[in-house]
């Protein structure tokens, strides 16, 4: 078993199989506010998410870094990514989006110089960024989905592997089909930084 930490553990120290970490990504989205829509670069923390929600893991028992005694019950699709602005000027800072990439970089403008250090931290200095586009969901159509204790990610760069953490206190994703996609709401004070999220 892995050792454990307070903050995301990578998987592969302890039971789960160790898998290819994937590409780096930065994505790119069209933001809308009352007054103007503005194309903005967003970080990837990660794929392959998975979710241990509290129920879950109440009837399972708490398995750190054991996906086969507790398995994940909510599992994202494949072609989804974990998203956040990281410069937390256009959406909150503490908001997780998942949500459907699409390779391509369409809206032909450089990568801001905050995103890139964000990006370089996270992923490592030098690492070739993988330009590509989701869809912001509309500000007003999100509805609780469930409470969550544990997410999974696959996680890409120098330090990439299968990732999970511990949400404690448990948190709340929220789920909209305008597009389809998922946003974790993090308390406002959220740790997340180059080694994961941290807290809760």
């Amino acid at each position: 078993m892995g050792k454990v930490k307070k903050r995301s553990r990578n998987a592969a120290a302890g039971s789960a199989k160790r898998v290819s970490g994937g590409s780096a990504k930065i994505a790119q989205a069209v933001i809308c506010n009352k007054q103007m829509c503005v194309p903005r670069d967003l970080l990837v923390r990660g794929d392959h998410i998975s979710f241990v929600s509290v129920e879950q893991a109440e009837r399972t028992g708490i398995h750190p870094l054991d996906d086969q005694k507790m398995p994940s019950d909510i599992v994202m699709p494949k072609d989804f990514c974990l998203i956040e602005d990281p410069t937390g000027k256009y959406l909150r800072k503490c908001d997780f989006y998942i949500l459907r990439w699409q390779d391509g970089d369409v809206l032909k403008h450089g990568v801001s110089d905050k995103v890139e250090k964000v990006a370089a931290d996270y992923f490592g200095n030098g690492t070739r960024l993988k330009p590509g586009t989701v869809d912001i969901p509309a500000a007003n159509s999100w509805r609780k989905s469930a409470q969550i204790a544990f997410i999974r990610y696959r996680r890409a760069g120098e330090l990439s592997g299968n990732y999970e953490h511990p949400y404690n206190p448990s948190v709340w994703i929220y789920e909209t089909n305008k597009p389809i996609g998922w946003r974790i709401a993090l308390p406002t004070g959220c740790v997340v930084d180059g080694r994961g999220f941290v807290w809760p």
